[in-house]
C-alpha cells in the first residue's frame, strides 16, 4: 500500500493527497475483471488508505463510519461500466477542517484515471 504523505494543513491539499494516494493504491484495478471480488478488494484497499489518514488526525470522527466511507459496487456503477471494466469508487471523507463531509468519485480505466468531486 502506498505511503500516506505528511499531514496536510489545508483542506484542499488534504483532498488532493487522499485522491492521489487512492489512485496510486488502486492503479492495478484497471487490469482486473470488474466483478464483486474486485469490488471487495478495492473497498479494503481504499479503507486501509483512509484508515491511515484518520489515524494521523486528518479525518474526524470517533468511529470509522463517521470519518469516511467507501463504495465500489452496483450502486456506483452502471451495467455498462461493469461490462467495460471500469470500476468506480465512491469515497466520502470528513476532513478535520472544514466541518463538512466531502464525496469523491474515482474511476480507474487502463491508462487514465478520472476524478470527480
Amino acid at each position: 500500500m502506498p505511503q500516506v504523505d505528511e499531514a496536510a494543513t489545508d483542506p484542499q491539499q488534504l483532498l488532493q493527497r487522499i485522491e492521489r494516494t487512492i489512485l496510486d493504491a488502486t492503479r492495478w484495478t484497471a487490469f482486473e475483471p470488474n466483478d464483486p471480488s474486485l469490488w471487495t478488494m478495492v473497498q479494503r484497499t481504499v479503507s486501509g488508505v483512509l484508515f491511515s489518514f484518520r489515524e494521523r488526525g486528518d479525518l474526524k470522527g470517533e468511529r470509522r463510519d463517521e470519518a469516511y466511507f467507501v463504495r465500489c459496487d452496483t450502486s456506483t456503477m452502471t451495467r455498462e461500466d461493469i461490462d467495460n471494466g471500469c470500476p468506480i469508487i465512491e469515497v466520502g471523507v470528513a476532513p478535520s477542517q472544514p466541518s463538512r463531509f466531502v464525496t469523491l468519485r474515482i474511476q480507474q480505466t487502463a491508462g487514465k484515471p478520472a476524478l470527480e468531486r
